[in-house]
Order: structure tokens, then sequence, then C-alpha cells
């Protein structure tokens, strides 16, 4: 290996002069005579370059980076003031920066002392990142007795301040040093944290994470909850040590940090399974054939599976002309009885997305799901990214939702429909992306669900949150002789033979599958426009203006999104009337599900915006408009019996009907009687 600095700076001038590229072009001074007219005097070396040219050197990089990146950046310089005497009058330093996956490549739950003092590359999740703060480089001192200066570079984040005067004439024995602020040099800090990516957490562990350090041009570079590969000198971290402990805990002084792609076309997909999946999609049951590999362990539940498939796939996401967006993730909800597989599921689908996340609605708080602002070892408040926010541009599944504390809960609202996190605290105010798709179960709130009551009474859930879901499935478990056979031997074989599971597709060709779908955009046929506007207008009829309303603007979007998700499927780019045809039918189980009224049986869409039927808002309403009428006319209280008739009189509503609700009116006091046998409303 290279040990001399003068022949480490010799190769480094080499490789910048003469490194050419396949089209004979020298890439790097072509670079540096960039470096003066850019805003930061970075130069990025790819490092299959460097090792290509010259392995020691390579080599050198890799074992002892702080050295060799000191020659590489004084290499660089001596350059340019050669090639471009000019030019480099304008730079006092050039920041040589690796990429390419220099040095080690280890993942985070790798990373152990061996590789210390040496270049590594690690991948994960940017969950924390700091405010941006200045470092000083090079600290200026004053001897309070001489008044002569002098200069300390810090060690790590810590200040050093000098043992003694450099004077020779200053003869105290003390020191005694003032802190010259205007006279010191800085540089931009970032404080951040690395977490392990979630595909790569092995069963039943506990994410590893590593502190990092972003220096001078790095800052900003990259979000919370953006995935990124970072190059940097493994060190300790003595900013966070106990004092008079030998334990240390790691972190990465970055040389360099790239964004990954958080799109999932981003999978890496060869040729071979790219023929794969036309063929699949080309046989005309590609949406049959997924349905019956998703979960082939779990017996049945094909609508909630199938809902689940299309909202791996979403719809597409759109910008409108006006900035208005328009969401193109499809959330579903399971509402079941225990022991129904609601959890499996919901495990199966955020394995099976091609970025997924899993967590339960028990001890989940709101910071925990969206993003929280929390101290940094500086002291400084830094922003910390959720469960929503990670997962952007993939799967949240979260179990158990009902458990979340209310005003935990609430910050899913904004997450759902707006796809946006916002945050306003200790002087951070901020908006992270959040274009995730939210997968939740639930469980009611007696243990079992109960037909005879509506949604909102079974469920510990708000209506503004139920309203958000485009599909809402029911899975109970009620005795039936034929079904509960057929499911006992399902569970009878996957435990005894493997039969269940041949001619299924594995997970990894349906993740792989999802990815290279969702690169699809499609757009809706003339067919499959007259289908929806038939379907929607064919809701939206009433019989009476005390008919309940069937549908709503909100489930034409979600018809949009689950044919687009549908189409998608098939590989195409035209979302056809089959495609419409199979999202209507989703939905209107969903509605005949969730919103039918329990006593008339027809379907109300206000059960699921507002968790009240239209006839009990409609019934008070009548009676009431009917009661200030009457006030008005007499100029004062109205008689029960008059108010009783004339409601018969102008409604459907049967005498006994009227008479109740009166009682209910009544009784939570929006009317109350003055005197006997007469009516007035409450003020």
């Amino acid at each position: 290996m290279l040990t001399h600095r003068e022949n480490l700076e010799e190769r480094f001038q080499d490789f910048f002069r003469n490194f050419v590229t396949e089209r004979r072009k020298h890439r790097y001074m072509q670079e540096m005579s960039k470096l003066p007219f850019s805003e930061h005097a970075s130069l990025v070396i790819d490092f299959s370059d460097l090792q290509t040219y010259d392995t020691q050197l390579a080599r050198a990089l890799a074992e002892d980076p702080e050295r060799a990146l000191q020659s590489a950046n004084q290499s660089a310089l001596d350059v340019l003031r050669v090639e471009y005497p000019r030019l480099a009058a304008k730079i006092k330093k050039i920041n040589v920066r690796l990429g390419g996956g220099a040095g080690y490549e280890i993942r985070l739950r790798e990373v152990e002392s061996d590789y210390l003092h040496k270049l590594v590359t690690v991948n994960g999740l940017l969950v924390r990142v700091s405010q941006v703060q200045p470092l000083v480089t090079q600290a200026l001192f004053e001897c309070n007795y001489c008044k002569s200066r002098q200069t300390v570079e810090p060690r790590a984040l810590k200040m050093k301040w000098p043992i003694r005067c450099t004077n020779p004439e200053c003869r105290t024995g003390r020191k005694s040093f003032t802190f010259e602020p205007e006279g010191s040099t800085y540089e931009d800090l970032q404080l951040g944290r690395l977490q392990e990516n979630p595909e790569e957490l092995p069963s039943g562990q506990i994410p590893r994470f590593m502190d990092i350090w972003l220096k001078g041009d790095l800052v900003e570079t990259a979000r919370p909850g953006d995935p990124v590969m970072v190059t940097g000198i493994l060190k300790l971290n003595e900013q966070q040590r106990r004092k008079g402990s030998s334990v240390f805990d790691f972190v990465t002084e970055v040389n360099f940090i790239e964004s990954l792609s958080k799109e999932p076309s981003a999978v890496t997909i060869t040729k071979e399974e790219e023929e794969q999946f036309k063929e699949l999609a080309s046989q005309g049951d590609a949406f049959k054939t997924l349905v019956d590999s998703f979960a082939p362990s779990i017996h049945g539940m094909k609508e909630i599976k199938e809902s689940l498939l299309l909202s791996l796939f979403g719809g597409t996401p759109k910008v409108l002309p006006d900035g208005i967006r328009v969401r193109g993730d499809v959330h579903i909800l399971m509402v079941g009885d225990p022991g129904t597989a609601k959890s499996e599921l919901l495990k199966y689908v955020s394995q099976t997305s091609p970025k997924g996340l899993y967590t339960s609605g028990r001890g989940t708080t709101a910071a925990g799901l969206t993003a929280a602002v929390i101290k940094d070892p500086i002291g400084s408040f830094a922003l910390e990214a959720g469960a929503v926010v990670l997962g952007d541009l993939g799967v949240c599944a979260i179990d158990e939702i009902e458990k979340m504390r209310p005003e935990d809960r609430v910050a899913l609202h904004e997450a759902m429909e707006q796809q946006t996190v916002s945050i306003a605290k200790g002087g951070i105010v901020a908006t992270l992306n959040a274009r995730t798709t939210i997968v939740s179960a639930a469980n009611p709130t007696e243990g079992r669900y109960n037909p005879n009551r509506l949604m909102k009474d079974n469920i510990n859930l708000p209506v503004t949150l139920l309203s958000r879901f485009d599909l809402i499935h029911l899975i109970r478990d009620e005795p039936n002789r034929d079904a509960d056979t057929a499911l006992v031997d399902h569970v009878l074989e996957t435990r005894t033979t493997e039969d269940v599971f041949k001619g299924k597709l594995s997970r990894d060709f349906m993740k792989k599958y999802v990815a290279y779908a969702k690169r699809i955009e499609p757009s809706l046929s003339e067919e499959a426009k007259a289908k929806v506007r038939d379907f929607y207008l064919k809701m939206r009829e009433r019989v009476s203006p005390e008919s309940p309303i069937s549908i709503s603007p909100r489930q034409l979007d979600s018809i949009m999104r689950l044919s687009e998700a549908r189409a998608r499927v098939d590989l195409s780019d035209m979302v056809t009337m089959e495609h419409v045809k199979d999202a209507t039918r989703l939905l209107s189980s969903f509605m005949r599900q969730i919103g039918a009224d329990t006593e008339t049986g027809a379907v109300d869409v206000d059960i699921i915006l507002t968790g009240v039927p239209q006839r009990r808002r409609s019934r008070p309403g009548i009676i009431m408009s009917t009661l200030e009428t009457l006030q008005r006319e007499l100029k004062g209280p109205a008689p029960l019996e008059a108010l009783v008739d004339k409601v018969v009189e102008q409604s459907t509503l049967e005498r006994s009907d009227v008479e109740e609700i009166v009682e209910n009116l009544r009784r939570e006091g929006v009317i109350y009687e003055p005197r006997p046998g007469f009516l007035a409303k409450a003020s």
C-alpha cells in the first residue's frame, strides 16, 4: 500500500490528468475546468474509474481515507492551478467526493469495529436531519495577557482550547484565552441518522441505525424519509460517549451522499423477468392468477385479496393545471372479528410491496406515524421522519388502528388525503412528502361485529377517518357448515402438504411485477368513461327528497383509482370497460356492507361520510322546519297536535314516528315545552 504523501499526490495528479473515458475524453480535467463557475468546489470521482486506473490508489483510499483524501484535495487544487491558472485564483480548496460505492460496501447490520477509520459505503433511510449550523474548522484565540493570537483545529465536534501561549515572551504560567469568533473559519454542519432499510430487516429484529455528519456542500442534499447511499469515514462518536465510559457509538463523517430513487420503478428488473411479466399479462387472466397467489395460506377472502392487491398497484397520481393534487393511492380498511387473519394479510401486503412498512396502533404515537422534532446531541432541534413519511411511495400497514389515541390518529388525516405531513414545532416549519398507501385493520368495540348497529357504533374510529378509506371490508366469523369444512380442510392441507402453494407465483415475483406495473400510467378509454358516468349517475338517482344518497364524489375518485390500478394489473396503458366493472363491483360490495341502513337496508353514503343515516338527519329536520313555520305564524309556541298533524300531512312519516322523534328532540333539549301541550324551539 502507498505510504508517502508525496507519492499519493503524484498518483492523484496523474489520474486527474490522464484518465480518459471510452470516447477518449479527459473526464476529470473537463470537470475541473467547470469548478470556478459552480456554486461549490467539489469534484465527484467515480470510484470504479479509480479502481480501473490505479488499484493501489483505490486501496489507499479504502484503508486510510483521511490521509488519502487530503492528498486528493491538494492534488486537484495543484492540477487546477497549473492547467487553468486564471480560473484557479477564485478557488482556495477543492473537495474530492467519491461516488459509485467507494471503499467497503457493507450493510448497516454489518458495521463493526474492523471498519473503523476506513472508507465505507452503506445504504439506508435518512430518518433524522438537524438544522444547518456553523462548525468551527479553525478557532482563533487571543491570550488574555500578551494579546498574541493563535489558531487551533477542533477535534471532532468539540472545541479544543490552547494549552499554552505560543509567544515565547509571554511567561505567564496560567492558560487564559478568549475565543475570537470573527477571526475563526467555519463550514456548514448537519447531523443526521441513517436507519436500516425495511426490506433488509430480518424478521423479529430491531432496525440498526448510525449517526452521520454532513459538512460543507453536503448539507441539505437529502430530506428525512429519503433512501440514500452514504460514503464516508467510519469513526468513533466522542460526542455521545458518557464521561468515563470506554464504550462509543459509530458515526460516519460523510464524503458523498446520494439520494436514491423512491420510485418502485427503481427496482432492478432483468429482461427475462420483463418477458415473464408480459407473458402473464397477455394470457388475459393476470388478475385471477395474482389474486390466487396472494397469501395462498389464507383461505377464501377473494374480494378482500382483490382490494389489497389493487392497493399495491394503485392509481396514477395527478397534479392538475390549477395546482390541485389528486392522489393515486388506494387506502383499505379491514374491520372484523378476532382470528380472521387481518394481521397476516397486513404483513403480507407490506412484504409484497416494493417498499412496505408494518406497524401496530397499540403504542403508536402521532410523532411515530408522521414526523417528530427532537433535540440532537449538540442541543439543536432535528426533524425525524415517522412511518408514513418513511413509507413514501410505498405501503404503510397499520394493525389495530382503533387502539391509537384519538389525538394521535388525527395526524393521519392530512397524510391520507393531501399526501403530506406538516409540522411546526421548535422553530421548525416543514412539509414532508407522505405519498403512502395506508392499509389498516381494526377490531369491533364489543369484540365481535354487531350487524344491528351502524359502522361508527361498531368501531372506535371517527367518520372523518373512515371516509378517507377507498374501500372498507367487513370480515365476520359466522358458523357455516360448508365454509367451516372448507376452512379446516385448507388449514390441514397447508400444515401437512405443500400442494396449496404449487403453481402459485412467488412473493418476489409479485413484488417485481408490482414495481414494473407501477411504471405504467393508464388513461381512460371512451367506453370506460361512459361506464363510470352511467354507474355514478344511476347511484345518485333519488326516488324522493327523503331518499338517501347512495354515492358521493369521494367514491367517484375511488372508482377512478381502482380502475387505473386494475389496468396496471394487466400492464395496460388504457383503462377498459372490464377494468371499470371490477372497480365498481368492489365499490358496490363495500357500500352494501358498510353503507346499508340497518333498518331500511337502503345504501346511504351518509352512514360513511357522517356516521348517521339520512333518514335520521332528515326526519328531525322536517319536524324542526315545520315547528319554526308554526311559531312564526302563531307568533308563539305551537300546539303539539297541530305540529304532528302538519308533519303527517306534508311528509310520508307516520304519526307514531313523528311523536317518537318529537320526544327525542325534547329529551335532547333541542325543543322544550313552555306550557303543557305546546312546543317551542330552544334558543
